[in-house]
């Protein structure tokens, strides 16, 4: 510049500046180095134009084409200097000497401190800094403000075997870790959170990519790329749930992948609908079955699946509703017909069950038809309740009436609920002693009450609304009211006070008034009519106070005899009835018993079977629920 050449330009004696080593340098990197501290502010006063507290490259030149202006050639006078520094607007420039200016020059000259390069560009400052004592190089880029202020967009340090850079942008943070083989990249929130996480393999290109949950830790999802392909993964265990491929052309293929108790994985291959068409089921690499899948209208699906090769190959027909609950599978043969399964007895079963489980039938006459059939096919005695090792199923079997019952699902499993006895032995049932012959003359009940009139709100339908007085209604869904709480502790505890039954008609058909002990335990109730007239009446005794089961129930006339005594309750675990008994009055002061009552239910507690059965042991009703 100003043709000064290469050797540089003169300052005095020995006092020579090379322009061509100006990198940049940082205002702290002036402190402490005996140079003039007001013509220090005043030269980054003027050339520091975007105020970051760097002279770059091109501050730098600025400062150089001026001084060579003053200069005319390359050697400056103390006047030309002089005149230099009163551009600065420095007034009193005889307190500063050409000296001055020469030690701030050469201690930009010699930079020995921090920046080893500096530079503006597209409104943002670049420096990078001089390796520390670890060879570790540092590099900020800072944005330029309008105001004048200035903030970091980004920074890196490169390390002797990686590289770690962190961007600014959008209240968010990006940090990305690369060395020479792999990469990767963090985003967090405003909050210091973790979004997401990117890890690359440059060797391979393949792509892993986490998404967090709020928390910044959970992990919400995460999926492999590589090339075409990507994987989806499960966060818990890393296992590969789904792969897709991009075939090219808009066409992609869909692999689901099923992680069996066994050790086998199910792939099952998606059509272009997102629905199964196809699977796989593998172990260490054997192929163990294969099975093709349609898909009906309403979302169930068929699969026929294929197990085994040669003549040992059986094929299983699966057919599951829309929500993949399985709803039936029988074996069939290469036309698709069904046939026969041998089924392995298991300790515990019964004729009666297994014929339920397996058929999906209900009903006491219709499940002991097919028994009788089956135990005729197995030469087993009509009678007998011994289980052989092995029963053989048929595809279909033909009741009495003409109906056809096939067989639904061989892999349903036996149950508790499933089991019944035609018959039970009730001599070792023992009537009570002790019992009241009537209730106290004194202490019954009204025998007949007014029953107010609730007024209909639909628009209350299915809510439970708190009365002035405290009480709580609660609204069915045609808005009657059907049970009243004396308090919301009540409603919360579910005793209600009263609990009203409506016919078809919407008329009310059974008023119910409830009594419950201090510790909310049920002890009985009076129930009336629609005309308010009192129609039985029953107490609980022998209440257990830890789980408000009762030991026993009398049921009463409104004239106080005795209707029925419910006793011998047996619960299970869970507070549900298991077993009781049902005696009526003898007409002789005395009772006998009338029904047993049993309750069955499922492993998955959605279903209850209540069997009865009279006096003499026989079942004569079955309810499934």
């Amino acid at each position: 510049m100003g043709g000064v050449d290469n050797n540089g330009m003169s300052f005095g004696k020995d006092q020579k500046i090379n322009f061509t080593n100006f990198n940049g340098i940082h205002k702290d990197d002036f402190e402490n180095n005996g140079v003039n501290k007001t013509l220090k502010d005043s030269l980054f006063s003027k050339y520091d134009t975007n105020k970051d507290g760097i002279l770059d490259k091109g501050e730098l030149a600025s400062l150089q084409g001026d001084i060579e202006t003053y200069a005319k050639n390359d050697k400056l006078s103390k006047l030309e200097t002089k005149k230099f520094f009163k551009s600065l607007g420095l007034e009193n420039p005889k307190e500063l000497k050409r000296e001055d200016l020469y030690k701030f020059l050469s201690t930009v000259q010699a930079d020995k401190d921090s920046v080893a390069d500096a530079y503006t560009a597209d409104g943002a400052t670049c420096v990078e800094f001089k390796p520390n004592e670890n060879n570790e190089i540092k590099r900020v880029v800072y944005s330029n403000e309008p105001e004048g202020g200035h903030k970091t967009i980004a920074d890196q340090t490169v390390y002797d075997d990686h590289v770690s850079t962190t961007m600014y942008k959008d209240n968010k943070t990006y940090k990305r870790e690369a060395t020479e083989t792999d990469e990767v990249l963090v985003v967090y929130n405003s909050d210091g959170k973790a979004e997401q996480m990117v890890e690359l393999n440059k060797a391979t290109n393949e792509k892993v990519t986490t998404k967090y949950a709020e928390d910044g830790k959970t992990v919400a999802s995460k999926y492999r790329e590589n090339g075409a392909v990507t994987e989806h993964l499960d966060p818990a265990t890393g296992r590969v749930t789904s792969r897709v491929t991009n075939k090219g052309n808009g066409v992609t293929e869909t692999v689901q992948f099923t992680y069996n108790e066994d050790g086998s994985i199910t792939e099952t291959l998606l059509n272009e609908n997102n629905q199964p068409a196809s699977s796989v089921t593998k172990k260490d690499g054997k192929e163990l079955s294969k099975s093709s899948i349609s898909t009906a209208e309403d979302g169930s699906t068929t699969e026929i699946s294929t197990i085994g090769e040669g003549d040992n190959v059986q094929r299983v027909k699966i057919q599951k509703d829309k929500d993949g609950n399985v709803t039936g599978k029988v074996n069939i043969d290469e036309n698709g017909n069904p046939v026969a399964y041998k089924h392995k007895v298991n300790d515990g079963e019964n004729w009666y069950g297994i014929v339920e489980a397996k058929y999906g039938v209900s009903g006491y006459k219709t499940v002991m038809e097919i028994v009788h059939q089956l135990k005729r096919n197995a030469g087993v005695n009509r009678n007998s309740t011994k289980m052989p090792d092995e029963i053989e199923l048929p595809p279909t079997i033909k009741l009495k009436n003409g109906k056809e019952i096939t067989l639904k699902n061989i892999d349903a499993k036996f149950d508790e609920i499933n089991s019944a006895a035609a018959k039970m032995d009730v001599s070792n049932i023992k009537v009570p002693e002790n019992l009241p012959s009537a209730y106290p003359k004194d202490k019954l009940p009204a025998q007949k009450i007014t029953i107010p009139a609730y007024e209909v709100k639909p628009e209350n339908a299915g809510k439970k609304i708190t009365q002035p007085d405290g009480k709580v209604f609660e609204y069915n869904d045609n808005g009657r009211v059907e049970n009243i709480y004396n308090s919301e502790a009540d409603l919360k505890a579910n005793d209600s006070a009263v609990w009203i039954v409506y016919d078809d008609s919407g008329n009310i058909s059974k008023y119910q008034l409830n009594n419950y002990d201090a510790n909310g335990a049920f002890l009985g109730a009076k129930v009336y009519d629609k005309d308010g007239k009192l129609t039985y009446f029953f107490v609980n005794e022998g209440i257990e106070p830890e789980t408000n089961n009762y030991e026993r129930q009398i049921e009463y006339n409104p004239d106080g005899s005795v209707k029925y005594l419910y006793d011998n309750n047996v619960y299970d675990e869970n507070g549900r009835d298991v077993s009781y008994d049902i005696f009526i009055p003898d007409g002789k002061d005395g009772f006998v018993l009338d029904t047993h009552w049993e309750y069955k239910y499922s492993s998955d507690g959605k279903q209850q079977r209540r069997l009865v059965y009279d006096a003499n042991g026989r079942l004569y009703s079955d309810e499934l629920t």
